[in-house]
């Protein structure tokens, strides 16, 4: 291999840099140079060496270099020079020499003092050319500008949406809280039976058209990314409870049998939104309602702890109603969508609700699905998460059963089967049957088998108190059964106390049996109370009022909400001002004399002048 100078090295390293390299002595004169540098001037080698640097630069730019290489070669400061941020940088060479194309360049410049073993000082002058590195730093400078702006439009469209959202819910549900409040108060007036049938069907007209409303309006927040979850403790248990007890109505006015299903339930405080659970409940249970001709619905739920801080809710939802055909299934969860057109003309519905309830269980981490059989039913399956709370469990008092024989006559299996399982969990034995034949067939049996009576027998009175009549006839003319306690369960209100003594019923409850439901009225049944539980029929008159005389500040901008709200008010003996607007709200606190202030506001949120906000801002 043939050996190459360093020399020769050096020089083939220099002129194949994309760089440009100049070698001055401490005259200021070239010494030596590169091809990057004769491209860039037009001069070849042995032009630019032993020229001066004045020969080589501009007139603009030689100044600021050769006051660099002379603080470089007597002082050895290094220095860097950089027009790269110059929209028209200064020129390095003469155009003459290489064209007007080409004499400006965004450049940066560093000069430095190098020196040989003997001590001989040199400038060192590197030159890159940064021209291409400027443009694409120019264009990301520039797309950054534009996508910044951009950010916001959309922050301001954002923000727009947010304002139209708030001002269409307040300027739609004002009128609606109108007139659903007037229906309301007419309730109240000595009407005839007709009267009463046109005010009913008012207002299902006005609760469908405030839940078509809501839907729109929760899916616009869903669309523009503002629906908001609340994180907040609560029962999971009891707030199930209250709504299976809200909707059971419902069902019963459709003839369905309603059975919810609670007992898998372990951790029952939480930290979640208890108020989007609902609203997810109530779509699925509404639809199965609403698309159920005849049958029942079965909800099941459960929660278990899944890490030390998150809890998973699972939850179904069964029916025995038309069903979906299989086809239609994965487009279920899509907006404005429905089995077919026929179902839109005969059920009604925007085909919204389904959307939301997809998009509020993926807001809570979760999944639903669906399974569906034409003609059979279908069930809607959804799991969410939830945080633990610090706060302590609260324990449901389940009653010891243990040794205790329950009978458990009732037609709805699904019902039947809940039941049992409550009453297992609390170490009964339990024997179910359809009917007071066969009820009567079991007590027969029982008693010859244990020469005792059942300890409780649960029968469904929704034939009547007592239900069927040749158990509940045995029951009360058979000393063999007379001490069995006996627990009605009834789709409707609760039965009168005379139709219950009558009957021989210890205790009421109202299906779907709840757990704490049934604790209750085990223990009443137990504690050997002679007819049915008062906890379940409280009387009104006995209730005092404890708002009489009390000073309230409505703040209220609509005069029709105003007469709603007076018109609920007006039996508590209440002493009601009212003021429009926030900034009236203010001056009336202001006027109130201090041994006679308001205590309690009712404060309207969206009003002229100063809202809510502000103005209770303003009062605390």
């Amino acid at each position: 291999m043939q050996h190459i100078s360093s020399q020769i090295f050096c020089n083939i390293v220099a002129d194949n840099l994309d760089t440009g390299i100049l070698l001055l002595d401490k005259d200021l004169k070239v010494v030596s140079t590169n091809n990057w540098f004769c491209e860039h001037t037009g001069l070849s080698k042995p032009e630019l060496v032993g020229n001066q640097i004045t020969d080589v630069f501009t007139l603009e730019a030689e100044c600021r270099i050769v006051n660099a290489c002379l603080s470089a070669i007597e002082f050895g400061l290094p220095t860097k020079l950089s027009n790269r941020f110059n929209s028209s940088p200064l020129p390095l060479f003469p155009p003459s020499r290489i064209g007007q194309e080409r004499y400006r360049l965004q450049q940066r410049i560093s000069v430095k003092k190098v020196s040989t073993d003997e001590g001989e000082k040199f400038c060192l002058i590197h030159v890159e050319d940064v021209t291409g590195m400027v443009a694409k730093e120019d264009t990301l400078r520039l797309l950054a500008a534009e996508n910044q702006q951009a950010r916001d439009k959309a922050e301001a469209a954002s923000n727009l949406k947010s304002e139209f959202l708030a001002t269409m819910s307040h300027e739609i549900r004002t009128p609606m809280n109108g007139v659903m409040g007037m229906l309301g108060l007419l309730r109240r007036e000595p009407l005839s039976e007709s009267q009463h049938r046109y005010l009913n069907l008012a207002n299902e007209s006005a609760n469908s058209l405030l839940q078509i409303i809501d839907d729109i309006l929760d899916y616009s927040k869903i669309e523009a990314g503002k629906l908001k979850l609340e994180a907040v403790d609560f029962d999971l248990r009891r707030s199930l409870e209250n709504y299976a007890e809200f909707i059971s109505y419902r069902a019963h006015d459709h003839g369905l049998n309603l059975v919810i299903d609670l007992l898998d339930i372990k951790h029952s405080i939480v930290n979640g939104d208890a108020g989007r659970i609902r609203q997810i409940l109530s779509n699925l249970v509404g639809n199965a309602i609403k698309f159920t001709p005849k049958g029942g619905i079965v909800v099941r739920a459960g929660s278990r702890q899944i890490s030390p801080d998150e809890i998973l809710f699972s939850c179904s939802v069964t029916d025995t109603g038309i069903g979906i055909a299989k086809e239609k299934l994965k487009d279920l969860f899509e907006s404005f969508t429905q089995a077919d057109a026929s179902t839109t003309r005969q059920y009604g519905g925007t085909g919204l609700g389904l959307a939301i309830v997809q998009e509020l269980v993926k807001l809570m981490n979760g999944k639903i699905s669906v399974e569906s059989v034409p003609g059979t039913g279908s069930c809607f399956e959804f799991n969410l998460v939830l945080a633990t709370s610090q706060a302590p469990q609260i324990l449901t008092p389940w009653p010891d059963l243990l040794n205790n024989d329950i009978l458990i006559a009732d037609n709805d299996l699904a019902s039947r089967k809940v039941v049992r399982q409550l009453l297992e969990h609390c170490g009964a034995t339990v024997v179910e049957v359809d009917d007071g034949n066969q009820g009567l067939a079991e007590l027969e049996r029982h008693y010859t088998q244990n020469n005792k009576g059942y300890d409780f027998i649960l029968i469904d009175s929704r034939n009547g108190a007592g239900g069927d009549l040749p158990l509940t006839t045995a029951l009360k003319q058979d000393v063999r059964f007379r001490e069995i306690k006996v627990i009605s369960m009834t789709d409707t209100d609760v039965l009168e106390d005379g139709l219950l003594l009558e009957s021989g019923i210890a205790a009421n409850m109202r299906k779907p049996v709840m757990p704490t439901e049934l604790c209750r009225a085990i223990k009443h049944a137990s504690d050997g109370n002679s007819g049915p539980d008062k906890l379940l029929e409280p009387n009104p008159g006995e209730t005092p009022n404890l708002f009489a005389g009390k000073k309230i500040l409505l703040v209220e901008d609509n005069a029709i909400n105003q007469q709603v709200a007076l018109g609920i008010l007006e039996d508590m003996e209440l002493q009601i001002h009212i003021a429009e607007d926030g900034l009236a709200a203010i001056n009336a606190m202001c006027r109130s004399p201090d041994d006679n202030l308001y205590q309690v506001i009712l404060m309207d949120c969206q009003m002229p002048q100063m809202d809510g906000y502000q103005a209770t801002k303003e009062i605390r």
